[in-house]
Parts: structure tokens; sequence; C-alpha cells
């Protein structure tokens, strides 16, 4: 799986280098529309996520703290060991400048002579020259390394110098920190409780709307029950009233006793 990941990896990037080579307008969008992409990224995280990312940053950044106490130490120590250092080249330099000072003089004593006392002992001139020569390219190197390390120490000493104060303002620079965070949290919570406030008001009084409409629409409802029970009570009786009509006492009789043609109703039987 690794193997494929490595293998795609490289085939983008050889992908976006042939790109650019063919079509540098092309990879100048592309590289834009990265740039878009990432900040439209990073302006969709909400503050909270922020603040939280924040929290835990400070949090390392606590939990480093003895870790800045061993580079401190390495410092001071390879401080130390330099000075050090630089002290034993001092004298060891001035050992050297007592040389070359010896042999300047015993060569400036007789300039025309052909020996030259050295330690108790007559060297040829020349002989003598050649070391006066070796002894200053020697003292010269040691001057000019001495000169480098004084220069090294002095820039440890800032380095170490503004480590130290670093040290010092770590607990209150986090401090500060945790500080500023809690106030911008705070103003996050502050402005969402103020936009949610808003919405439950904006939102209640649209529930109120739509509750007065249904409860509209309810009433209605039951008016039309009412109405249709109404209706069904009074026309689907077992017994319908039917529309009086005048009708003359011939009729009546004759209904009565059973004689009307075509009424399907029980002829009463004949009194006797």
């Amino acid at each position: 799986m690794l193997k494929k990941v490595v293998i795609a990896g490289l085939a983008v990037a050889v992908g976006v280098a042939v790109l650019g080579w063919v079509s540098p307008k092309m990879c100048s969008l592309m590289n834009y529309y990265g740039h878009q992409a990432q900040e439209s990224i990073e302006s969709s995280i909400p503050p909270e996520t922020e603040i939280g990312r924040l929290k835990n940053e400070l949090n390392e950044l606590k939990m480093e703290k003895p870790r800045y106490f061993d580079k401190v130490a390495v410092e001071q120590v390879g401080f130390e060991k330099l000075e050090k250092e630089i002290d034993a080249d001092a004298v060891a330099l001035k050992t050297f400048e007592g040389d070359v000072d010896a042999l300047a003089s015993q060569l400036e004593k007789n300039r025309t002579a052909t020996k030259v006392s050295l330690n108790g002992r007559n060297v040829a001139r020349e002989d003598a020259v050649s070391r006066l020569n070796s002894a200053v390219e020697l003292r010269n190197a040691k001057r000019a390394e001495l000169s480098q390390k004084e220069e090294l120490l002095e820039q440890n000493r800032n380095i170490l110098e503004e480590d130290y104060k670093q040290l010092a303002n770590y607990d209150s620079t986090i401090t500060g920190l945790e500080t500023r965070l809690a106030a911008a949290a705070l103003k996050v919570k502050t402005a969402r409780a103020a936009a949610s406030k808003s919405t439950v008001l904006q939102t209640d009084s649209d529930r109120l709307s739509r509750t007065s409409a249904d409860i509209e629409k309810l009433v209605e409802s039951a008016d039309v029950l009412q109405h249709k029970a109404d209706l069904a009570r009074k026309y689907n009786s077992a017994s319908p009233i039917r529309p009086t009509e005048k009708v003359s006492e011939e009729d009546v009789l004759k209904r009565a006793r059973g004689t009307v043609q075509g009424d399907d109703r029980p002829v009463l039987a004949e009194q006797k």
C-alpha cells in the first residue's frame, strides 16, 4: 500500500513538473486554485475548533519546557569549554610570541654575523632566519585562530543570554497567550450567544404563525364535520319527513281504507 502511495505521489509530482515545463500559465493557474482552496478550508474552520487547537498548542509548549532546559544546558557547557580553550590558546600564543621576539632580537644584534646564538647554540644565520619565518607564521596562525574563537565566544554569549531571557519569561509568555486566548474564546462565546438568542426569537415567531394557521384550519375542519353531522341527522332518518301536501278528505279516507291505487302498504281489514 505504501509503495502505491509513493508511486502515485511521484506520478503527481512528475505531472506537475511536466505541466509547468509545457504550460507555465496552467501551472500558475493550478497554484492559484491550490491557494484558493487552502484559504477556503482555513476560513471554513469554526472559531471553536481553532480555539481548541490553540489550547492544545499551548499545552504542548508547556510540556516542551524541560527540552529547552537541555538545550540551554548544552549551550552553557559548550560556552564554558570554549572559554577554557581561549584561555589556553592565549597562554600558548604568548609563548609563540616570546620565541619570535627572541629570534628577532638575536638576528637584530649583529646583522652581519654569519652565526646566531639560539638557546645556547650557534646556528647558521640562514637557519635562524628560516626558524624565525616559521615561528612568525605559526604565531600569526595562532593569533587568527584565537581571534576567531573570541568572535565565536561573543556570538555564543549573546545567544546564551537571549536563551536565558526566554527561559525567564517563558512561563509569563505562556500565561499571556493563555489570557489572550481566553479573551478571544469569551468574545466568540458572547457573539454565539447573541446570534443564538436572535435566531430563537425569530424561529419562535415563525412557529407561532404556523401554529395559528394550523388552528384556523382545524376550526374549519371542525365546522365541516359539524355541518356534515347535521346533514346526516336531518336527511338519513328512518322515517323521513315528507313535505306536507294539501289533500282532500276523500283521499285521506281512501288511504285509510287502503283503496288508493298504487299504494304498496297492506290493505286494512274491512269492518263488519
